[in-house]
């Protein structure tokens, strides 16, 4: 009896862990000039590793925080790490948010990963960002622009966890 209640107690605590999000340090606004001061390795080695579960391994190359306005209705300004490999056609965004002068990522120590990211592939390099949109009705939601002068569409990737 101990036995399957000490069980029950595993599983019961590691679905609980499991879940369970930190806020990870990513970096600093110094006057309106973005700085990731998290470790770069360990960044890169966080984004490659969702890129490669995504089906999109790659290496990284440029790694940056950036401020965008959100498309749709009610423009709101946001900030994401961005990132993207040497050839530029694939793109991954991660949600951060600044606090004070300090961005922070949502991130998952269970799953290794950060909570709210999109990545969008195709092949063109110019275009093909991800950018988020607000419908009618305020829900916020991840797309990839356009690649200009081409007809098909990106491919994205999104991936929220809760």
């Amino acid at each position: 009896m101990k036995a399957i209640i000490f069980f029950i107690a595993i599983v019961l605590s590691s679905q609980w862990c499991y879940g369970q999000l930190t806020e990870k340090v990513i970096g600093v606004n110094e006057n309106g000039t973005y700085k990731i001061t998290a470790n770069l390795s360990e960044l890169q080695s966080i984004l490659e590793g969702q890129l490669k579960t995504e089906g999109n391994p790659t290496s990284l190359y440029k790694m940056e925080i950036r401020k965008d306005i959100t498309e749709g209705v009610g423009g709101q300004e946001y900030y994401i790490i961005a990132g993207q490999n040497k050839i530029g056609n694939i793109k991954i965004a991660v949600d951060v948010e600044l606090k004070g002068n300090t961005f922070i990522a949502k991130y998952s120590k269970a799953n290794g990963t950060f909570s709210s990211f999109a990545t969008c592939f195709g092949g063109c390099i110019k275009g093909c960002n991800p950018k988020k949109w607000i419908d009618s009705s305020g829900n916020i939601f991840w797309e990839c622009t356009d690649c200009p002068g081409r007809s098909e569409a990106c491919k994205k990737s999104v991936t929220i966890n809760l």
